[in-house]
């Protein structure tokens, strides 16, 4: 096995009955092993022209001339103490008969045994004959203990950590790495969720530290996060009640957190009512929706089935249905939706419609009440409250029509009153009606057409002294007209619409 490398293992238990082993349970773990690391080798074949001098690094500084065969200098036996999140100069001399050297330093930061990671490897430059210097800073998450240094010089190009090559020299050191002696600051936060959440305790410092997870006076350890590089540890899967927490970095333990309460997220409940100001209401009108009772985070609103089509949320909710219509309610969160609850609300349409005879209207709605109104001012006039009105002038009239909830008004039917009494006749015939210009007129004995706009004033007029004749119209405004039809047994008035 490789020292420093993390193994994970599993033990099976042996029936010596069947001579077979139980794969179907087994115990497992993992662990680390320790030891003397073994670094890999950088050599260099040549003994002349160039090699270190000095290397210095806080308390280490060490002459030396040209290391032997390999040109490999182990000074492993020298160490220098180092502090976490601090910085110390490294130098390094050469000498190079005039020759360039590049000068690169690594150190096994995690203790893993090579110089590989990112972070381990550090350039201080080249030069001939030269001393030089870099700052090195100690990472808040290095390893603490025994770490390995490796300084390698090479002729006129970059070395690597780990080199077999012709002029160079490879030296390596040992440096202790120590706790800051920081203490870190704890806090704490949650994230409620669907009946259970997270609680997140925080550290103000960097590097490998330790999460802990304790009720809410801190004699009790939930759970902790082991060491880890991180900021902030999150503790997934909490029930409801109230936490606090520490942080220990390199055995300096912090001060308890403040507390704080995680209030995680239930199913809705259901209401238990819903309901309408008004149940019952006219068209264009409004009413307004309610509930009592139940719990979730927001109540919504819904048309033609539970959770079909929105139209709203929350308590006292303004609609204007059009038709009777079915409201669905239910409360709702992240973690679901309660059953839904329902109102109806009715509508209550007034017949407005009006049958037209001759020069009398006639409202459709029976059992109801009615006004007769002048669409030229929307006065009511005087008297007439029957089903029925037959105006005695020209003009525009409609009905107001109340059912005892609600009342509506029909729309205006224009009237032309003639002055003079006229015997009205049947089997005369308009058509195409509407037109859109020629219209044919049928009947007996035709003596005389008129053709009246709508205030009853003649437009046209043609003698005739047959039973059918056909008229233009298309010079005419698209509107309403009245046709007078004289025969020598009596006259009929009839409208048409030119389109």
């Amino acid at each position: 096995l490789t020292s420093g490398v993390e193994y994970h293992f599993a033990i099976y238990k042996y029936n010596d009955a069947d001579k077979c082993y139980n794969t179907t349970l087994p115990a497992t773990g993992n662990a680390t092993t320790t030891g003397t690391c073994s670094y890999c080798p950088s050599i260099y074949s040549k003994q002349t022209d160039d090699w270190i001098t000095n290397v210095t690094f806080n308390t280490i500084n060490n002459n030396s001339e040209q290391d032997g065969t390999n040109s490999y200098g182990d000074y492993t036996a020298q160490s220098t103490d180092v502090v976490q999140n601090s910085s110390y100069n490294l130098s390094v001399s050469f000498t190079s008969s005039g020759y360039t050297e590049h000068v690169w330093a690594w150190f096994d930061w995690n203790q893993n045994c090579d110089f590989n990671d990112a972070g381990e490897a550090y350039d201080l430059g080249d030069g001939i004959d030269a001393t030089l210097t870099l700052s090195i800073s100690i990472p808040a998450s290095a390893s603490l203990g025994t770490t390995r240094m490796r300084i390698v010089e090479k002729y006129n190009t970059d070395p690597s950590s780990c080199n077999s090559g012709t002029y160079g020299e490879t030296e390596d050191y040992t440096i202790n790495v120590t706790s800051s002696g920081i203490t870190p600051t704890a806090t704490i936060s949650t994230t409620p969720g669907c009946f259970t959440g997270t609680v997140r305790v925080s550290s103000d410092l960097t590097g490998t530290q330790t999460f802990y997870l304790y009720n809410s006076d801190g004699t009790t350890e939930i759970a902790n996060s082991g060491a880890i590089d991180a900021t902030y540890y999150d503790f997934t899967g909490q029930s409801n009640g109230i936490y606090t927490g520490k942080v220990d970095k390199a055995g300096n333990m912090s001060n308890l957190s403040s507390q704080v309460t995680l209030t995680n997220l239930n199913n809705p409940t259901a209401s238990t009512l819903v309901t309408a100001t008004q149940t019952v209401i006219c068209s264009d009108s409004s009413t307004c929706l309610s509930y009592t009772g139940g719990s979730g985070t927001t109540f919504g609103w819904y048309t033609a089935s539970c959770g079909g089509t929105s139209v709203g949320t929350g308590n006292n909710l303004t609609v204007s249905p059009t038709t009777t219509t079915t409201y669905y309610g239910r409360w709702e969160n992240s973690c679901g939706n309660s059953t839904c609850e329902t109102v109806e609300i009715t509508v209550n349409i007034v017949d407005v419609s009006v049958t037209e005879n001759g020069i009398t209207l006639t409202a459709n709605a029976i059992g109801v009440s009615y006004q007769w109104i002048d669409c030229n001012n929307n006065m009511p006039i005087t008297g007439e409250t029957n089903i029925s009105f037959t105006p005695t002038v020209n003009g525009d009239y409609a009905v107001i029509v109340n059912d005892g909830i609600c009342s509506d008004t029909s729309m205006c039917y224009n009237v032309i009153v003639n002055s003079i009494s006229e015997i009205q006749i049947s089997g005369v015939k308009i058509f195409p009606n509407p037109t859109t210009g020629k219209i044919t007129i049928e009947g007996i004995n035709i003596e005389m057409i008129e053709v009246l706009n709508i205030e009853g004033q003649i437009i046209e007029q043609i003698e005739v002294e047959k039973d059918k004749t056909d008229i233009d119209l298309s010079s005419l405004s698209k509107g309403v007209y009245f046709v007078k039809v004289i025969t020598n047994k009596g006259i009929e008035i009839k409208k048409i619409v030119v389109e």
